[in-house]
């Protein structure tokens, strides 16, 4: 959902701790990603193109299920520097 205290002229100051949330809940991803209504015109613009393939999100590991995220960006393609090894834990 947009919310207007995100947008660009209010959120200078705000040092967030987290930018979202996400949890597993039988078998399917939710996340919980406020977008400032200021971006929301150029991200339904991209979306409508079928620009955007992937969301790379940061954050804490999931524990009991659930974890913040402290970044996330959309992207039209991802880098093979950019995709786990298999050596990287789950």
């Amino acid at each position: 959902m947009p919310r207007h205290d995100l947008d660009q002229d209010r959120r200078k100051d705000d040092q967030p701790s987290a930018v979202g949330s996400l949890r597993v809940d039988d078998g399917w991803l939710i996340v919980v990603q406020p977008i400032p209504a200021d971006s929301l015109t150029p991200i339904l613009q991209v979306l409508i193109a079928d620009r955007f393939r992937f969301v790379d999100m940061g954050g804490a590991r999931l524990r009991h299920r659930q974890a913040l995220v402290s970044s996330f960006s959309l992207e039209t393609h991802i880098d093979a520097d950019d995709m786990p090894s298999a050596g990287d834990e789950p």
